[in-house]
């Protein structure tokens, strides 16, 4: 049973990281794919019990970064019309 649990201190950060690369070698991909990570780090941090660890929160850490540029640019960008 520790052993599933170990994945998911892991799951978040290795999702995030995953996701800055595509964003990097995609030139802005990972816009698209931020909520479901962050849904992943949401899922991570529920399902471990407290102490959840640093690696768990690096994970939200990184995907609320990769969250941000979505709500603050693309989103309102969208709904002005002026993309």
């Amino acid at each position: 049973m520790h052993a599933g649990r170990s994945r998911w201190r892991w799951a978040g950060l290795a999702v995030a990281v995953a996701v800055y690369a595509i964003a990097v070698l995609t030139l802005g991909i990972g816009l698209l794919l931020a909520p479901a990570s962050l849904a992943l780090s949401v899922v991570a941090v529920r399902r471990l019990p407290p102490p959840r660890g640093v690696l768990v929160w690096l994970g939200v850490a990184a995907n609320v970064l990769l969250v941000i540029p979505l709500l603050l640019w693309v989103l309102p960008a969208l709904l002005m019309g002026t993309w």
